[in-house]
Parts: structure tokens; C-alpha cells; sequence
């Protein structure tokens, strides 16, 4: 005992000093076993001094975020350390490691603007998902430190840039879909935006008719053109525009949706806190999203809930009511 005392009086400070993330880290996992029944006490305690010591040199920052395969990076390694941590019962410990990591990610953040380089947008929503599971399996308390964390990430790369619902355009008006160079392609989209206007005719050399067919598409557009006057007819197809431009966003928007399935859950309601996760997870505001579909429908039903409840309470009264409207 007094050996292994005098070991971690010299190892501890060196490690504290010197010791490199990855040297620090392979340690605590090598204490740890898989199994806690199968690691030794004075293992486990070792470990614990070690990462009190070195918490903040071992805590996740953006550097971990070194590949674009999420299970191949060091953020990897960060939270299978974290769930060592956690499955031996060192909450205390792994709270610093989550209150370091925040402080890390947001600072990196702080100093960033628009045009700097982001952390690899591809391993977010697997690193938020390794870590919500094992936030929730260990029942880990909510943090500032860990809420901040979710709120940060999920803000910056997951929701950043949600598609944009189409516009239905008024009357018969098309998107222009010219070069914006040449004159028949100007001949092109004045017709296209003209709102009142569902067939035309161009009259173009053998070139200027492949240059124009090539800007048009015969799912929104019918065209056919006549050799012998050199006559392109273009007819517009009403409705069809908004049609693949509604199908297009429905399957932008299914993946945009799809890393947000494995966030739904209680527990990241919780950290989050209503609001937030309405807005971030459940994608409140992105129209058509399936999050935003079962919030309204969840608010029918408290709606009709409510109002049983209430009938329930106060069965005078909505006899009274009833009888007015008849």
C-alpha cells in the first residue's frame, strides 16, 4: 500500500504536467475494466486520481473532432472513456470531464466567425447520440455544462440551413430557368414569369433551340419544335412545377429530419427544456416535418383531453352549452 501511495504521489503530478491526452486516456481505460466486479479497488481509485488531476487535459475539445468517420475519431474515445467513468460509479469525475468539455467547445465557438473552419459537420449527430444514450442510460443528471453542449452543436450543424418550403407562384408563373445572358434565354423567362401567359412560341436557329431545350424540362414544361419554321413551342404544364418542387423539399426534408429521430426521446426534452426541443429536435418551425406533425397532433389531444376533463368537472355547464346551440 504504501508503494502504490508513492507511485501515484509521483505519477499523478507528471501526468498532470506532462501526460499527453492520448497516454492519459489509455491509462484510465487499462484501470477500468469492462466489468466493474472485475476491476480491482485500488484500480478504480487510481483511476479516480487520475482524472481528478487531469480532467481538463483529457476533456473533449475541438481537435478530437479529427475524422470525418465519427467512430474512428477521438470523440469517440472521449465519451467510451466518459462510459467507463460512468459504469464504475465515478459520476463526480465524469461531471468535470462534460463541465471541461462544454467550456472547450464554446470557447472554440467564440472565436469563430462564418467564414472559419467548423468542426466536421458529418460526426455531430452521432456524437450526440452516443452521448445522449449514455447520458440517459446512467441517469445522469441535466447540467448546464451538457444542455449548453446539445443546444450548441445541434444549433450549428444539425439545424443550420433547414430546407425552405417552395413558393407557389401566382397564376400561371413559372421560376425563370434562362442564363441570364442571351436573348432567347431573356425571350424564355419573360414568358415563364408571365402570370397570365401558358404557351409560346420562339423562333430560334438550329443553336439557340438545343441552348433553350437544354433549360427545359418536360415534367413541368411540354415542348416540340417545327424544322420547317424554325418555331420552338413551349407550353407550360399547370401546377406541375409546384408539384416537383413540393416532392424535391419532402425528400430534402426527410434527410434533414432523419439525425433528429434518435434526439426524441424524454430525456433530451428534459435537458433541453421544452422549448428548445420543440424548436431544435422536433423541428417546430420546418414545415411538413414529422416532429412538427406529431406536435400538433399531440395538441389536438390535450385539446380534446382537456375539454373531457373539463365536461367532466362541470357536466352542468356543457349540458347548458349544448342546449344553446340547439
Amino acid at each position: 500500500m504504501c508503494f502504490h501511495n508513492s507511485l501515484l504521489s509521483s505519477l499523478i503530478p507528471a501526468l498532470g504536467e506532462r501526460g499527453k491526452k492520448r497516454l492519459i486516456t489509455r491509462l484510465v481505460q487499462d484501470l477500468l475494466q469492462d466489468e466493474p466486479e472485475k476491476t480491482q479497488a485500488n484500480a478504480t481509485d487510481t483511476a479516480t486520481k487520475v482524472l481528478q488531476s487531469t480532467y481538463s487535459k483529457v476533456a473533449l475539445d475541438s481537435t478530437d473532432f479529427d475524422d470525418n468517420y465519427f467512430h474512428c475519431s477521438s470523440a469517440k474515445k472521449f465519451i467510451d472513456l466518459l462510459a467507463r467513468s460512468l459504469t464504475h460509479g465515478l459520476k463526480p469525475v465524469a461531471t468535470q470531464l462534460l463541465d471541461a468539455t462544454w467550456t472547450n467547445i464554446n470557447a472554440y465557438h467564440k472565436g469563430t466567425d462564418s467564414n472559419s473552419p467548423k468542426l466536421p459537420k458529418e460526426t455531430i449527430p452521432d456524437f450526440l447520440h452516443g452521448l445522449g444514450r449514455l447520458l440517459q442510460d446512467h441517469e445522469v443528471s441535466r447540467l448546464d455544462s451538457t444542455q449548453q453542449l446539445f443546444s450548441l452543436l445541434i444549433r450549428q450543424y444539425m439545424y443550420a440551413n433547414p430546407p425552405s418550403y417552395p413558393k407557389k407562384l401566382p397564376g400561371r408563373s413559372f421560376k425563370p430557368r434562362g442564363c441570364g445572358k442571351c436573348q432567347p434565354c431573356q425571350e424564355l423567362d419573360d414568358f415563364l414569369r408571365g402570370e397570365d401567359r401558358s404557351e409560346h412560341e420562339f423562333h430560334v436557329s438550329q443553336d439557340d433551340r438545343w441552348h433553350l431545350e437544354c433549360k427545359l424540362n418536360r415534367t413541368v414544361l411540354d415542348y416540340n419544335y417545327n424544322g420547317e419554321t424554325n418555331m420552338l413551342k413551349v407550353s407550360k404544364r399547370q401546377g406541375k412545377e409546384f408539384e416537383q418542387d413540393l416532392k424535391a423539399y419532402n425528400n430534402e426534408l426527410t434527410a434533414f429530419e432523419k439525425p433528429f429521430a434518435e434526439l426524441r426521446n424524454e430525456y433530451i426534452k428534459g435537458l433541453l427544456g421544452d422549448a428548445v426541443y420543440r424548436e431544435l429536435v422536433m423541428l417546430e418551425a420546418v414545415v411538413g416535418s414529422k416532429g412538427a406533425q406529431q406536435l400538433a397532433s399531440a395538441a389536438v389531444t390535450a385539446g380534446t383531453k382537456r375539454a373531457a376533463d373539463e365536461t367532466l368537472e362541470n357536466p352542468t355547464s356543457a349540458k347548458i352549452t349544448r342546449l344553446e346551440k340547439e
